[in-house]
């Protein structure tokens, strides 16, 4: 039987985790800020996608998970892996448009969806100061998107969307089989958000990326590598 300490133990190794992909999912962001100045969001995408999964390759066969495979394929993987290609290409096109401080703010109201999908999907409990928090997290977006009542622009609904896929996308973390290694898990999320921006190039074209580029997009993959399988341990 678990006790309370196994518990709190366990939490705090959730929310190093989740902090720590945070972190590092803005160093993500910022990096592609900059690299889709010079290339299409698509084509970003699809550039370091085509490093990460490379790289993750190199992590599942390093870390003997290379017989387990054929887990990546169960549908609760797949379709986080779907869900995840959505949000980034939602995300990163939103990024390309607006300024980072404020993808940044709209995209929290994440968090505060999965705190209220919490308690219909998995019946946790939640107490009136997270529910507090909750409201005042949502007017705060709202502030962000909609500030002194003017329309609310396609690139922050792009967010609030790729927002609302995140939820899902973690959601649906919290349900995939404990028994499937976070790096096979890891592995799926890359190779869909990769293969989903490669059919959509034909959206935005391509560009010749210069060295600038490149290095910003191979090192926003090693980066973007690292936070996926942060937040898929935390959850």
């Amino acid at each position: 039987m678990t006790n309370h300490g196994d518990i709190a133990a366990a939490n705090r190794r959730g929310i190093v985790a989740m902090v720590t992909a945070q972190a590092f999912f803005i160093v993500n962001d910022s990096l592609m800020k900059l690299a889709t100045a010079i290339v299409p969001s698509t084509q970003a995408i699809a550039i370091r996608g085509a490093v990460a999964v490379a790289l993750m390759l190199v992590w599942v066969v390093a870390t003997g998970h290379a017989t387990m495979l054929r887990m990546a394929w169960s549908p609760l993987v797949m379709l986080r892996g779907v869900l995840e290609a959505l949000v980034a290409l939602a995300y990163i096109a939103a990024l390309s448009y607006m300024p980072i401080a404020d993808v940044t703010a709209i995209f929290l109201i994440s968090p505060l969806l999965i705190t209220a999908l919490s308690v219909l999907f998995f019946g946790e409990s939640v107490g009136w100061r997270r529910w507090l928090a909750v409201v005042v997290g949502f007017c705060g977006m709202l502030l962000v998107v909609k500030p002194g009542g003017s329309d609310i622009g396609w690139p922050a609904l792009l967010v609030i969307a790729s927002a609302i896929g995140a939820a899902a996308r973690d959601l649906v973390t919290r349900r995939i089989d404990p028994a499937i290694p976070t790096s096979v898990v890891t592995l799926n999320t890359t190779v869909m958000v990769t293969l989903v921006a490669i059919l959509a190039l034909p959206l935005q074209g391509v560009a010749v990326p210069d060295a600038r580029a490149l290095a910003l997009l191979f090192c926003a993959a090693a980066v973007v590598v690292v936070g996926n399988f942060m937040i898929i341990r935390a959850f």
